[in-house]
């Protein structure tokens, strides 16, 4: 796609997500059992919400980086367990996605598949493994 096929194509996208929403909105009403008015709210509480310290990028950063040796060994163990998981995922949907696939062309090895699985005749030996 050239570049100003792809910037029309993005631009549809948006209108459609734009109208798309606009229409929910509209037809939908998520804000119709809310019963708020908001000429009734308590400004003192409005303003523990609005008169709160200014948080940069920076001070956001730094509070998500654990305090103690403890809380870093738990990232560490965190992100190696989901680093597997995704590798074992991964793994079996390649395999689900090859055999799908081969079903549908009517090309697996049944005889052969449950030969290999079953361990009785890896590597071409017939009946050693029993």
């Amino acid at each position: 796609m050239s570049n100003s096929s792809t910037s029309k194509w993005l631009h549809l996208q948006v209108l459609v997500a734009v109208v798309v929403g606009v229409a929910l909105g509209h037809f939908v009403a998520p804000d119709a059992g809310m019963n708020a008015d908001p000429a009734n709210f308590d400004p003192k509480a409005v303003q523990i919400h609005t008169g709160a310290p200014h948080v940069t990028i920076q001070s956001f950063q730094l509070n998500m980086i654990p305090d103690t040796v403890a809380g870093i060994a738990v990232a560490f163990v965190l992100d190696r367990l989901i680093s597997e998981a995704r590798a074992t995922i991964s793994s079996f949907g390649s395999s689900m996605a090859t055999i799908f696939v081969a079903w549908w062309q009517g090309l697996p090895d049944l005889e052969r598949a449950r030969a290999l699985l079953d361990e009785r005749r890896v590597l071409g030996i017939q009946g050693a493994i029993a």
